[in-house]
């Protein structure tokens, strides 16, 4: 899939990591608003450790936010 903002080719497997970004972002924001801080700690951990790895395989070089933009886009099987 061609990404028009970023101008970027993603792969499926690229699509089901921004998917589970996604995904983990808004759970931190469950475990923030329930105020289980050790919780939100560990999926953002995990959350950082997933775009490290995205960046890693991109053909070209992103920031972490531009990242989360791509992630905030309909990807994936989920």
């Amino acid at each position: 899939m061609m990404n028009n903002d970023a101008g970027i080719q993603l792969s499926e497997r690229h699509e089901e990591f921004l998917a589970l970004i996604n995904m983990i972002e808004y759970s931190v924001g469950i475990a923030e608003s329930l105020s289980v801080d050790g919780a939100a700690f560990q999926l953002d951990a995990a959350r950082k450790t997933l775009l490290s790895e995205l960046k890693g395989e991109l053909d070209r070089e992103l920031s972490a936010r531009e990242i989360t933009h791509l992630a905030g886009t309909t990807v994936g099987h989920c």
